[in-house]
C-alpha cells in the first residue's frame, strides 16, 4: 500500500515535470527479424513523439572505467509513468526551450530508475547519431 494519495502522487508528478526544461525522443530498439538481413548488425530506432526531459550533464558519483574516463555523460530525468527500456536511446532535441543545432543521442547505460515523481536515465553520449 503506497502512503500517498492518487491526488498527492499527481501533484508530485507535475511537479516534477514543470522543472523539466528540456524536450527528448524516446527512442525504442526494433530488430529485423529478416535471416540474412545487413541489418542483424546494426540496431534500428524508432523516435517517438516529443516530451519534456530534465537532462543533467554534470551527474555526480561518476562511474569511471580504469583511466579515470567517465562513463556517464549525462542522468535524464523523464515524466512518470514513460516507458523506457535499456536498449533504447533518449535524443535531446531541446535545451532550456531552446532548438539544439545537432540533437544529442544518449544510450541508456543501467535499467531506468523508476520513482514515485519521475523516472531517471543514466546515459552516455553516443557518438556519431544525431538524427532518426
Amino acid at each position: 500500500m503506497n502512503p500517498l494519495s492518487t491526488t498527492e502522487i499527481a501533484a508530485l508528478e507535475a511537479d516534477a515535470e514543470e522543472i523539466m526544461f528540456d524536450t527528448c525522443k524516446i527512442a525504442n530498439r526494433v530488430v529485423d527479424t529478416t535471416w540474412g538481413s545487413e541489418a542483424d548488425d546494426e540496431p534500428a530506432f524508432i523516435f517517438g513523439s516529443a516530451i519534456a526531459c530534465g537532462v543533467d550533464q554534470n551527474p555526480k558519483g561518476e562511474n569511471t572505467d580504469g583511466d579515470q574516463t567517465p562513463l556517464i555523460d549525462a542522468k535524464i530525468r523523464l515524466p512518470a509513468g514513460t516507458t523506457i527500456v535499456q536498449e533504447d536511446r533518449i535524443q535531446v532535441t531541446h535545451r532550456f526551450g531552446t532548438a539544439l543545432g545537432t540533437p544529442e543521442v544518449y544510450a541508456v547505460s543501467e535499467p531506468p530508475r523508476v520513482g514515485v515523481s519521475a523516472t531517471v536515465v543514466v546515459c552516455s553520449l553516443v557518438a556519431g547519431e544525431s538524427d532518426a
